[in-house]
């Protein structure tokens, strides 16, 4: 990934570039890739680049960590499918809900009664790893890593950008849109799992409510749940939970509406 700082303009200023460039009749191409766009010359050398809702809170990790972590994700996952071609034709189909609450189960229990939340630790990057995309060495690295907790999360949704690239030739302007499908398999798949993995869990015990990486339930179905995710190798966190009136609760010490 080249690198941004001194390249890196305004909304304005990129738009000026590009313009000034068609006028002068020099070939250029912009690569559209998510939010960010990138000004290439005909030797592939970067004119500008620009962000256009650059809004990511990266924490205390610098963005030189990010991009540096970004590359190593992508590196591993390509190198990957590269020695388990199997992972190109992988396909995990999931046609239920993503989440669900049961109302019924939670009108039932009387105010003052606990129950539990299961909350799987960085499903995502579990569940890359699970399926093989990622080393096993790059996922242990970085499982523990509180500081690479939310690049964790957008390196894998990355994968669901778009990417293509404008040529621009005096009037002339031609687009390339490049496949990425297998990107997107690779982000398709882990969700489906995720939501196979919540529903099967739901249809085994008291369910109150689930989404794609928790799960909350009767006190009474602790072990039977615990069972499941220990069977399936994924670490998670147990949360207690109380009813505190007929809409909300309380999850640790946060008070939230059922």
């Amino acid at each position: 990934m080249p690198r941004l700082k001194k390249t890196e303009v305004s909304v304005r200023d990129f738009l000026l570039i590009k313009e000034n460039y068609i006028k002068s009749g020099k070939i250029i191409n912009e690569q559209i890739f998510g939010n960010r766009k990138n000004l290439f010359d005909t030797n592939n050398k970067l004119i500008a680049s620009n962000v256009q809702n650059n809004s990511i809170d990266l924490g205390k990790l610098s963005k030189e960590k990010f991009f540096s972590f970004l590359g190593l994700f992508n590196k591993n996952l390509y190198k990957n499918f590269k020695s388990n071609p199997e992972l190109l034709d992988l396909e995990i189909n999931y046609s239920g809900m993503s989440r669900k609450k049961n109302k019924l189960s939670f009108e039932k229990l009387e105010v003052g009664t606990f129950f539990y939340n299961l909350d799987l630790n960085s499903a995502y990057w579990q569940i890359v790893h699970k399926l093989g995309y990622i080393d096993t060495e790059l996922y242990s690295k970085y499982k523990h890593e509180e500081d690479f907790k939310v690049v964790k999360r957008l390196c894998i949704s990355f994968l669901a950008r778009h990417n293509r690239k404008n040529y621009y030739y005096e009037d002339t302007e031609f687009t390339i849109v490049c496949d990425t499908s297998a990107l997107k398999q690779v982000y398709s798949n882990i969700r489906n799992t995720l939501y196979q993995i919540f529903y099967d869990a739901s249809t085994s015990c008291d369910f109150i409510a689930y989404n794609i990486d928790s799960i909350y339930f009767e006190k009474k179905d602790l072990t039977i749940v615990k069972n499941i995710f220990d069977s399936l190798g994924l670490e998670y966190k147990l949360v207690l939970c109380q009813k505190t009136s007929t809409k909300e609760f309380v999850y640790g010490n946060d008070k939230r509406f059922f």
